[in-house]
C-alpha cells in the first residue's frame, strides 16, 4: 500500500483524473462534491491509496445504533444545503461518523452525539464490534473505497427521541 498525499484541491482532481475516476459526476445526484472528498483529507477522516496499482479510499466510520425500546432511529434522507439535492441513506446503522485520526469508536460516538443528537447525551455508549469492507462509495462514484465500521450502540428512555432534525453547515439530515 502506498499512501498518496494531495496538498491541493486541484492536485487531487488530477489523481482522481489519472486513475480514471469520473469527477465530472461528483456533485451531483448522490455524489458529493471534490471539495468535500478534499476536505475529508484535510481533516483525516480519509486517506487515499495505491493498491495493486488501484486508487482506494480508506476511512474508518463509527456506526451508532440508537434504541428506544426495541425501536431503532434510522437516518432517511439528507439534502444539501448548496443545492437542495437529496440524498436516500441505507445505513448499517441508525447514523455514522468519520472517525478522525486517533480517535477510539467510544470518543466518535460521544462525538457524535454531542455534536448531532445531543437528547442521546449521558447515556452509556457501548462498542459491538469491527467490520471492514470494500465497494465503491455512492458520495464518491469511480472511486473504491475500503471501509472499518466500528459498531456501538446507545439505548435511551422511550420519552427521549423527538422528532430528528439534524441541521450541518452543508446539509440537514432527517431521521425516523
Amino acid at each position: 500500500m502506498e499512501k498518496l498525499t494531495v496538498s491541493t484541491a486541484d492536485e487531487l482532481r488530477e489523481v482522481l483524473i489519472e486513475h480514471e475516476v469520473p469527477v465530472e459526476s461528483y456533485g451531483h445526484g448522490a455524489a458529493k462534491t471534490l471539495g468535500h472528498l478534499f476536505e475529508e483529507i484535510q481533516l483525516g477522516e480519509c486517506v487515499l491509496s495505491i493498491e495493486d496499482g488501484k486508487l482506494v479510499r480508506r476511512t474508518t466510520v463509527l456506526c451508532l445504533n440508537i434504541y428506544k425500546d426495541e425501536f431503532v432511529l434510522v437516518e432517511d434522507k439528507q439534502v444539501f444545503t448548496a443545492d437542495k439535492r437529496t440524498r436516500h441513506r441505507t445505513l448499517d446503522a441508525s447514523t455514522g461518523e468519520k472517525m478522525k485520526y486517533g480517535e477510539n469508536p467510544i470518543e466518535t460516538a460521544q462525538r457524535l452525539i454531542e455534536e448531532e443528537m445531543p437528547f442521546a447525551w449521558g447515556y452509556p455508549v457501548t462498542f459491538k464490534e469491527t467490520r471492514t469492507r470494500q465497494k465503491e462509495s455512492l458520495s464518491y462514484p469511480g472511486l473504491a473505497t475500503l471501509y472499518e465500521l466500528h459498531f456501538c450502540e446507545v439505548t435511551i428512555p422511550e420519552n427521549e427521541i423527538p422528532d430528528v432534525v439534524v441541521v450541518e453547515a452543508d446539509k440537514t439530515a432527517f431521521y425516523r
